[in-house]
């Protein structure tokens, strides 16, 4: 797939100086020269109160086939996401485009091995809960048993955002050990959730392209969908 066709395919169009702020363009430009700035994405890992998403799950969704709690938390993510256009601007080429419809990427680790893969979703605005959770198995499963069908391209890999999980791990610092280009994606990854006094928490390392993203922004719309998942559209 080349990006003319990328573009079309995932909806997206190149940004002009009326779709952004002054502040906007002027980041892109700061963040993104070499000459100033090695790297233009920060990361950080945060300890996210997951109460009622998490009592939500417990008592409703967990009984559902396929359901887990992260893929629960990628779908509410994901769609929140898709409605914000800072989540979905990317750059290319030097130039800066913002997408409407891009797919996800999910790495997993797979079984009895010390590798991981991943596998994408597209149109997951369009799906409700129950059929991402069967679709989120089906595609883990063809990738654990190496008869993955979904070819994908370059352009795919490096423009869709990524969701991790290490459903064992309680971590404090952790970083996606992964090589994109500095072209905007955002990168999650999830640990164990844990209890803590009356709180339930779940380690989350957040990375960002600082040009399009600020912590704060990113950080309260994450805590705010987890604390009200119900606010979602067919939750």
């Amino acid at each position: 797939m080349n990006f003319p066709e990328f573009l079309v395919r995932y909806q997206g169009t190149a940004l002009t100086a009326q779709d952004i702020s002054q502040y906007e363009e002027a980041s892109f430009s700061f963040y993104h020269d070499t000459q100033i700035i090695r790297e233009p994405y920060i990361h950080f890992t945060l300890q996210i109160e997951v109460g009622e998403a998490y009592q939500y799950f417990q008592d409703v969704i967990s009984i559902w086939p396929e359901a887990s709690f992260f893929r629960f938390m990628v779908w509410l993510l994901s769609r929140e996401f898709n409605q914000t256009p800072s989540f979905n601007f990317r750059k290319f080429d030097n130039d800066w485009y913002v997408f409407r419809r891009l797919p996800i990427s999910e790495l997993i680790f797979i079984p009895n091995t010390n590798g991981m893969s991943s596998f994408f979703t597209e149109d997951i605005d369009v799906m409700d809960l129950n059929e991402f959770f069967i679709y989120s198995q089906e595609r883990w499963r063809q990738v654990v048993e190496n008869v993955d069908p979904q070819p994908i391209s370059a352009l795919t890999w490096y423009m869709a955002p990524i969701f991790c999980h290490l459903p064992e791990a309680r971590f404090t610092s952790f970083t996606l050990p992964l090589s994109h280009p500095n072209c905007g994606v955002p990168r999650f990854c999830f640990g164990k959730v844990y209890k803590q006094s009356d709180a339930y928490l779940i380690p989350l390392s957040i990375s960002i392209d600082r040009a399009i993203l600020s912590p704060h922004f990113v950080i309260d719309r994450i805590q705010d969908i987890l604390s009200n998942p119900f606010s979602t559209p067919n939750v």
